[in-house]
């Protein structure tokens, strides 16, 4: 069984929670400073209407129908990319299954600040030609469908190839890289891209299949989801475990990264194990009082002289 959860500790709720709070704050020193050097904190999400390279390497970006003024610097943040920069941001050339220029025609949500006329000068973007998700089941492949292909629900999906948004490797529920080729029809599958009424496809840039092993069958520990919060020295961390042969229980370390590179222990967790796909386990770490709270964390299990650690992740809060 899987599902997709929707927390509200994604970094947009959260910036849009402080901007609720401070909004009265805001408001008391608006009316002590001249109204044309007036700003407050602005989010928008809505569909791009209009992109403009300026002179000078800046872009004014039109959501729905509010301007955005983007400096230059101003990261670009995609589905798979953290900053495509400004360049990836006017970049026309059409994303696979569309006819529109670039992102013309997706959505864009902006965190930045708003002056009394309305324009947002951003603090960041995020943006994407669209917003799908499918649970479902992977389905056989039909006549004349492309290499490389397959069929969730019956609908075609290929993969997206393009630097903007890059479809990365296919997962299974623990986080790790699983063969394409093992992904057969009646694998319980989620998706996520968009799809095109052009083409009657469903382009992905994220494919999870439940319970598919993992492509290395080495010892491997995983981060799926790591949050906190600060005031109170809360930290959760949940992931997976794969590769685990002999006996004996699993015991994963969650670990800090430290400015001066140094990764002292927070806490350890008993990993259970899953009896449905031998070889593999869950865990969740919960702790309260970490001091000082880390900004990045890492987990890592040490089995027969074997030592396999995580990526490192920061914690959502």
């Amino acid at each position: 069984m899987f599902s997709i959860e929707f927390s509200l500790n994604n970094p947009h709720f959260s910036q849009l929670k402080m901007n609720i709070k401070l909004t009265a704050a805001i408001l008391a020193l608006m009316a002590l400073a001249p109204i044309a050097d007036a700003q407050v904190p602005a989010e928008t999400e809505g569909t791009i209407t209009n992109i403009v390279s300026n002179p000078g390497g800046s872009v004014t970006l039109t959501v729905m129908d509010i301007t955005v003024t983007v400096p230059v610097g101003t990261p670009v943040s995609t589905p798979t990319s953290k900053d495509i920069g400004l360049a990836g941001l006017v970049n026309p050339t059409a994303f696979p299954g569309r006819t529109q220029a670039g992102f013309l025609g997706g959505t864009a949500i902006v965190l930045g600040n708003a002056a009394v006329d309305g324009v947002i000068t951003a603090d960041s973007v995020f943006a994407e030609p669209a917003e799908n998700v499918v649970l479902g089941i992977v389905t056989p492949a039909e006549v004349g469908d492309p290499t490389g292909s397959l069929r969730v629900n019956g609908m075609l999906v290929q993969f997206l190839n393009d630097p903007r948004i890059d479809f990365d490797v296919p997962r299974n529920d623990l986080g790790f890289e699983v063969a394409l080729a093992a992904v057969v029809p009646g694998t319980a599958v989620a998706i996520e891209g968009y799809y095109s009424t052009e083409t009657n496809t469903f382009y992905s840039f994220l494919l999870e299949a439940v319970e598919v092993p993992a492509l290395n069958p080495a010892l491997q520990v995983s981060i799926l989801r790591a949050q906190g919060r600060t005031d109170r020295g809360e930290l959760e961390v949940r992931g997976g475990v794969s590769g685990i042969t002999g006996a004996g229980g699993v015991t994963v370390q969650i670990r800090q990264v430290r400015p001066n590179g140094t990764t002292p222990l927070i806490g350890t967790v008993a990993a259970i194990l899953d009896p449905l796909v031998p070889g593999t386990a869950t865990y969740r770490f919960l702790a309260q009082g970490v001091t000082p709270f880390p900004t990045t964390v890492f987990a890592r299990v040490v089995r027969a002289g074997v030592t396999a650690n995580s990526d490192r992740v920061s914690p959502s809060l």
